[in-house]
């Protein structure tokens, strides 16, 4: 048993070790075009509804992801975004768009730079008015043919048209990534601003990252971020290559290479592979041993 303790300790004591020499450190600084390059996850859900993380932890992850930014958008509140805001400022972490996803069964629509929750029980403009109100920016959720009536002669600031569904899910025939595709296109044929959103809208698991917004922004406090948003100057890389946003930015995004996304669970070279692999032993180790005394106990 003391053994399966120390495997378990060791395990843990390199993850951490890891995770403060090679994860957390800053990414690098990026620039082009006069701006610096801000890579964000812009839709991102916690346990305060149907995502799995705390507030505090998603701060964590999208850090491990190499994200310079998030938008915590939870369904219908803005508390968890506060907290997520809090805790970045504590720890030196990456920016906090505190947002929301004002979620009704007519849309979804992502609310980015708020103070207050925005009832979803509003109109699809009167909502816009309000988080406008705010000095937000209003961007359609995931605009699928689903809920593209909701949105029928709304005022948008842009929409999400880099969404997971890109990768191969949505088959439902009213929740497809070519709807999503369809929507911006339309409107940014009649915007030339419209402002492209690529996002995980993550709940679980190792997606948060996978899909990301390059905003240009001055510099990454919250209040330039919004305004970037606002001025659509951002760009979305779809799985097959694809960009969308201001094309001459997509141009001077493609001046130089950027850093591969770090997303999942790959280690971070060969010594945060062993240590993992010692705790996985180790914890397996405790569960065969615990079993085996209840087992001796149950005979006694």
């Amino acid at each position: 048993m003391r053994v399966a303790f120390g495997l378990l300790a060791v395990g843990l004591a390199g993850g951490m070790w890891i995770d403060g020499a090679t994860i957390f450190t800053e990414p690098p600084i990026v620039e082009r075009a006069g701006y610096r390059v801000i890579e964000a996850d812009l839709h991102v859900h916690t346990r305060y509804s149907d995502g799995v993380l705390s507030p505090l932890e998603v701060v964590l992850t999208a850090r491990r992801a190499g994200l310079d930014a998030v938008a915590v958008t939870e369904h219908n509140m803005v508390l968890p975004a506060k907290m997520a805001a809090w805790f970045a400022r504590l720890i030196d972490g990456p920016t906090v768009i505190v947002g929301e996803e004002v979620t009704s069964r007519r849309y979804h629509m992502l609310a980015f730079g708020l103070h207050d929750s925005i009832s979803a029980r509003a109109d699809a403009r009167e909502v816009v008015a309000a988080i406008r109100a705010q000095g937000g920016v209003a961007i359609a959720a995931h605009p699928v043919a689903r809920f593209r009536d909701g949105f029928e002669g709304v005022e948008l600031d842009g929409a999400e048209v880099v969404h997971p569904i890109a990768f191969g899910g949505g088959n439902a025939i009213d929740f497809r990534w070519s709807q999503m595709v369809e929507f911006y296109e339309h409107a940014y044929a009649a915007d030339g601003s419209f402002t492209a959103v690529g996002a995980s809208d993550y709940h679980f698991f190792r997606v948060l990252g996978l899909c990301r917004t390059y905003i240009f922004a001055r510099d990454d406090s919250e209040a330039e971020l919004v305004n970037a948003l606002r001025d659509g100057r951002t760009v979305a890389v779809a799985p097959d290559g694809t960009r969308f946003g201001d094309p001459a930015l997509a141009s001077d995004l493609d001046r130089e290479a950027l850093r591969p996304p770090r997303v999942g669970y790959a280690p971070a070279g060969w010594f945060d592979a062993v240590t993992r692999s010692v705790a996985w032993l180790g914890m397996l180790a405790l569960v065969v041993l615990r079993k085996r005394s209840s087992s001796a106990s149950a005979r006694h």
